[in-house]
């Protein structure tokens, strides 16, 4: 191969890489105030580069704060099924864009002061060529 080629091939797929991997999560709601073991949903708009999709299974809360509120269900819309070359089934979630709601439980006692929420949201995307490591992003509502 030859040598100038290299570091064009590089910043090719670097470029591709980058750009593919271009998710954008919107938050789409806040939450009212807190009474005890009350449940509320957090809404979070997902846009993925164009032929891109994320795995229903792959989308998680992880270190949700304060202590003592609890993630329930993820759903997300619209709902799609899919064949996944790489796992050999159809597995379902969201293609380029849509909504994920997640169900927040409060503790019971609520804190005294609380301004915020907090949780990473964990994803996952691919498409037909490539399936991107799982990412996190923090979220605060």
């Amino acid at each position: 191969m030859n040598a100038r080629l290299v570091p064009f091939i590089f910043t090719l797929l670097f470029s591709f890489l980058s750009h593919a991997n271009d998710t954008k999560l919107t938050k789409l709601n806040d939450f009212r105030s807190w009474e005890p073991n009350q449940i509320q949903e957090v809404q979070i708009r997902m846009d993925m580069p164009k032929g891109f999709h994320a795995y229903l299974d792959q989308i998680k809360v992880q270190q949700l704060k304060p202590d003592g509120f609890k993630a329930g269900e993820i759903r997300v819309k619209p709902e799609v099924e899919f064949f996944d070359k790489y796992s050999k089934k159809t597995r379902k979630g969201l293609q380029d864009t849509g909504v994920i709601s997640i169900l927040i439980e409060a503790s019971d006692p609520i804190p005294a002061i609380l301004k915020f929420i907090q949780f990473n949201l964990r994803y996952q995307v691919c498409n037909e060529s490539v399936c991107f490591l799982p990412k996190s992003l923090s979220i605060e509502v």
